[in-house]
């Protein structure tokens, strides 16, 4: 009883530090790691993994495609209406949205830095700030 209760435990204890390192790794890996993950995981799990481990502006740039998909399906359905005026608009927030998501926090700049230094792979945040 005891032992199962120690395996349960350290397996629970391992999947919180792969969890704690695959949140902070570049964006690059860790979309990488959540694809092959996606393969063989159920969907329930997928989402709950992916609500986990991506960063807020990662969910952002989530949110965003989809706003941006569901804006293009309403522009086909109506397209010469006098919605097109707000699509528009919409879409223009949809691109400020994006690019003020693009800025790289300092928090984001060391974190690609210190995973570049320990692992050596180069990220596109880390290659452009040099």
């Amino acid at each position: 009883m005891f032992n199962l209760l120690k395996i349960l435990v350290s397996a629970a204890a391992l999947i919180a530090i792969a969890g704690a390192i695959i949140y902070f790794l570049p964006h690059e890996i860790k979309i990488s790691v959540l694809e092959k993950f996606k393969a063989f995981a159920p969907e329930a799990l997928k989402a709950k993994a992916e609500e986990i481990l991506l960063t807020p502006p990662e969910k952002r740039a989530k949110i965003i495609s989809d706003l941006e998909s569901k804006l293009e399906s309403l522009s086909k359905l109506n397209p010469a209406g006098e919605t097109n005026g707000l699509i528009e608009e919409s879409q223009s927030l949809i691109e400020e949205l994006k690019s003020k998501n693009k800025d790289a926090s300092i928090t984001e700049i060391l974190t690609n830095k210190l995973a570049d230094k320990l692992i050596g792979v180069q990220t596109a945040t880390s290659t452009c700030l040099q």
